[in-house]
């Protein structure tokens, strides 16, 4: 008798279950980064913001459901391929004008799974079907020489620029930044920002958007390969470390570093090394 009741109630609690269990919500899809592309542009990820999102929800883009990673209930990120933006010929007629621009609006949605679930409301997403470029802008900004730029983008879409000019006499190491793609740039940092010439920086982000920049500087006498560091989007930096460190008995040179960080953020920095003997010769470090 035990037995039989026991059977009863579960399968009255799994009824109970069955029926009361609302399932997954429908999502809402509030936002998408980046907010447009180009047509035919190079594979990068595309990242869903909203809400209510769940353990197997689906970017839909144009009507595809994308392999989709779930970050969070209110982000997924999928990877977005050339061929997502290529089109016919006859759909390339389907298209509206913005600045003499060509677009085409894609549908984008999430899609949670059932039971229940369902899809947001779509955001059109903007496909350009030739690239735009801005009127330069005169980042330098000063009436002495600037050289050697070079520009990282962060997670957020900063922009963050580094060159060489002698504005105060001697070459220094500079920085500045865009939080606007390039519409606005902040004030002038000397990242080097010493009494000899530094040249040639590169600069590399990390996984959390730090800053890190290597040049060769004329500090020490020799030229040397110098490395600083700033966590706070430039605003404070460590102080430059020489990280080539010559020796000092003979005529060495370092120039020309370059800089890459891995996916375990360590930093990568090679450069080329002239130095006088019997003949002069160059070798890679």
């Amino acid at each position: 008798m035990k037995k039989k009741i026991f059977i009863f109630l579960s399968v009255f609690i799994i009824l109970i279950f069955k029926f009361c269990d609302p399932g997954n919500p429908v999502p809402t899809l509030n936002s998408l980064l980046p907010d447009s592309t180009v047509a035919h542009m190079p594979t990068f990820t595309l990242t869903a913001y909203g809400a209510d999102f769940v353990e197997g929800a689906k970017i839909v883009f144009n009507k595809v459901e994308k392999p989709t990673t779930f970050v969070s209930s209110t982000e997924l990120t999928c990877e977005i391929n050339p061929e997502d933006t290529a089109f016919s010929f006859e759909q390339k007629k389907v298209t509206k004008e913005y600045n003499g621009q060509a677009i085409i609006d894609l549908e984008v949605m999430v899609l949670n799974p059932i039971p229940v679930g369902g899809y947001s409301t779509a955001i059109d997403y903007p496909i350009y079907m030739n690239p735009i470029f801005l009127v330069p802008i005169n980042i330098s900004n000063n009436t002495e020489n600037s050289y050697g730029p070079d520009i990282e983008v962060d997670s957020a879409r900063n922009l963050n620029v580094v060159w060489q000019d002698n504005t105060n006499g001697n070459f220094e190491i500079y920085l500045k930044r865009s939080t606007d793609t390039g519409e606005n740039w902040s004030s002038v940092i000397n990242i080097s920002n010493n009494a000899a010439s530094s040249s040639l920086p590169k600069i590399a982000l990390d996984s959390a958007d730090n800053l890190n920049v290597v040049w060769y500087d004329y500090t020490p006498g020799n030229k040397e390969i110098y490395f600083s560091r700033s966590n706070d989007d430039g605003a404070s930096w460590s102080p430059a470390v020489n990280i080539s460190h010559l020796d000092r008995r003979y005529s060495y040179d370092s120039y020309v570093p370059v800089i890459a960080v891995d996916n375990a953020d360590n930093l990568n920095v090679v450069w080329y090394v002239s130095y006088s003997g019997a003949a002069e010769n160059k070798e890679v470090y």
